[in-house]
């Protein structure tokens, strides 16, 4: 494969020294080691893409991932390389015999799910002798989720491996017995908690009075990016609840939703339409969330590990960014059934206390806002198609629009928010490229 050719494709002058690291190792077996938001997916694809014979028959790559939303990411990733290789994305949520029929095609790189990919493979979806590449990304994540008896029971399915890729944003691994670590050529990037310069800052509060603490601190952030990371499901739509009660626009985000919820609260948080994302650990990592200037710990995690990759979402690169712990006096107590956990880490976390003051400062609106298309790729629509739509049919100017997200079977697109309604109103009963379809406001 030409990997100059896709560099120049995917519009890089050139690749970040992580990357360049990887397509140099000649090892057949590789650990990568570096922090969330660095490019590990482009990292270990492009080694793997150069691999693959010019003629393939059957799967030969198949890459495991812990989320629905990383393994489509990781799809999206390897499409933009236009490398002439096909790709399958398997995951929980929808039927598998949709799935099927994309895989009777034999794809040269399947990625997916754990349990999804070993269902394919039983029942022979999937010819496991064909595979030669196994990629384990995220391995730690899918460790702390407890995949390991799918994992293994994949690893017994594939009996052709030569090359094996683990990533992982966590520097101690602890990997079971059906990964053999000792061959392993270790590419380490983990150069720090974060790449940037990141700020801690502790606010005492009663635990009563943390959700009043965190709309005033929301009110002194104003229109920068945050992110509220809470433990459990219920807890994060409460949050969001109350912020919605107060006008304050915000999506929650956790794994108990529906995938097209899902897609559409990172969308809206990605493109700007919200400023404000309540979320499980489900967001600290593995998903393509650009770095924000805040992170929010509602309640702290139940390790150490968790709160480093909280942070991880903010002080990218060279960017600067702040942690926010919200501590009250059951902060460093946890039940565990009948015991009690002590959050001993907590207290060597070294940071600057803050008090936060009531505010009656308004949260500005976003500059964005969502509209729904109920047509995606697989109607062969293209972001030229709907810019071309939205100006003709909409009365507005490619200045107006902003990112566009096209999905299989429909899009998102960011509008500006004054604007919205309007368009909306203006294009709902018009055709998109002949095909009559929903357009409306994602909300």
């Amino acid at each position: 494969m030409d990997i100059k050719k896709i560099i120049e494709t995917l519009g890089f002058e050139s690749l970040n020294p992580m990357q360049e690291a990887m397509l140099s190792a000649k090892a057949e077996d590789l650990m990568l080691l570096a922090p969330t938001g660095a490019g590990k997916t482009l990292a270990y694809l492009l080694p793997t893409i150069e691999r693959l014979p010019a003629e393939t028959e059957g799967v030969q790559v198949i890459i495991i991932s812990p989320s629905r939303e990383l393994a489509t990411q990781i799809d999206t990733v390897f499409r933009s390389t236009k490398c002439g290789k096909s790709i399958s994305c398997v995951y929980g949520g929808h039927a598998p015999r949709i799935e099927k029929r994309s895989l009777e095609h034999k794809p040269t790189v399947v990625v997916g799910t754990p349990g999804r990919l070993l269902d394919h493979l039983i029942h022979n979806v999937i010819d496991g002798d064909t595979v030669q590449h196994l990629i384990f990304d995220e391995f730690d994540k899918l460790l702390e989720m407890g995949f390991d008896n799918e994992m293994s029971q994949i690893v017994e399915r594939l009996p052709n491996i030569k090359y094996h890729i683990l990533t992982s944003a966590t520097q101690t691994l602890d990997t079971p017995d059906f990964i053999h670590t000792d061959n392993y050529r270790v590419i380490d990037y983990l150069t720090g908690e974060t790449s940037g310069s990141l700020t801690v800052k502790k606010v005492h509060c009663q635990r009563e009075d943390r959700l009043p603490v965190v709309v005033d601190l929301l009110r002194e952030i104003g229109s920068e990016q945050a992110i509220i990371f809470c433990n459990f499901r219920e807890q994060a739509e409460d949050v969001s609840d109350y912020l919605y009660d107060l006008h304050i626009e915000s999506e929650f985000f956790h794994g108990g939703m529906e995938q097209f919820d899902r897609e559409r609260s990172l969308t809206r948080f990605r493109n700007k339409s919200v400023n404000i994302l309540v979320s499980t650990d489900l967001a600290s990592r593995g998903l393509d969330i650009p770095s924000v200037k805040h992170v929010i710990h509602f309640e702290l995690p139940s390790d150490y590990r968790a709160f480093v990759h909280r942070n991880g979402r903010t002080a990218r690169v060279q960017d600067c960014g702040t942690s926010y712990l919200l501590l009250t006096k059951s902060s460093y107590k946890r039940q565990y059934g009948e015991g009690v956990g002590k959050l001993e880490w907590v207290e060597s976390i070294e940071g600057e206390t803050l008090e936060v003051k009531k505010s009656n400062k308004e949260i500005p609106k976003p500059d964005w806002d969502t509209i729904y298309i109920g047509r995606g790729k697989k109607d062969k629509l293209s972001k030229i198609d709907i810019v071309g739509f939205l100006c003709q049919k909409g009365g507005i100017t490619k200045s107006d629009i902003g990112v566009i997200e096209l999905k299989d079977n429909h899009s998102f697109v960011a509008v500006r928010y004054a604007m919205a309604k309007d368009i909306v109103k203006a294009v709902c009963n018009e055709k998109i490229k002949k095909m009559k379809t929903k357009i409306s406001l994602s909300f």
